[in-house]
Formats: structure tokens, C-alpha cells, sequence
């Protein structure tokens, strides 16, 4: 049913104790990337939908209402999070520099 990369048959258990040992490894810069990446997702779908709501704007005044209020919310969750995995990666070369000597 699952595999290893190495092709071995794993149990469900066996595949889920490996996972659960991977994500406990991910570290908090990681997540502060994909959570980056994600919200430039979104950001970029909400700018399409108020676009798209301009063509009919007459109808949709409270859809576009609605995109404003949620791009503006997340536009300023893309700066803490530029911010905060700024700040991640500063560390992270700092910790590397403190390994190195």
C-alpha cells in the first residue's frame, strides 16, 4: 500500500510514524516560506475575483466588498510574514555562523 523511497512495503502505522517524525522536523522558517508562498496565492486570487466583480459591478457591490475587506486583511498578513521569515532567515545564518567556529 505505501512505499519508502527506497521502493520497501510500509504499514500504515509505519508510514504514518514517519511522517508524523517528518513534519515534527520542519522548521519554523519552512513554515514561514510556504505560508508566504500560500498567502501570495491568495492574494493574487482575490485581486482576480475583485477584477472579475468590476465587470459586473452593480450586481456584485457586496462581493466586491467583501474581496476589498479580505484583500486588505491579507496584504498585511504578507508583511508579517515577509517580516517574519526575514527575521527566520537572519537567525539561520546566524546559527550557522555560531556552528561553523
Amino acid at each position: 500500500m505505501f512505499k519508502d523511497n527506497k521502493g520497501n512495503q510500509l504499514t500504515y502505522k509505519e508510514y504514518m510514524d514517519r511522517w508524523k517524525k517528518g513534519i515534527e522536523q520542519v522548521t519554523p522558517l519552512q513554515q514561514a516560506q510556504a505560508q508566504f508562498k500560500s498567502t501570495i496565492i491568495m492574494l493574487i486570487g482575490i485581486l482576480t475575483g475583485i477584477i472579475i466583480t468590476i465587470a459586473d459591478i452593480k450586481k456584485l457591490w457586496w462581493v466586491m466588498l467583501i474581496l476589498s475587506g479580505a484583500f486588505g486583511v491579507t496584504a498585511i498578513q504578507l508583511l508579517g510574514l515577509f517580516q517574519k521569515k526575514r527575521a527566520l532567515q537572519k537567525f539561520d545564518e546566524l546559527a550557522k555562523g555560531v556552528k561553523e567556529i
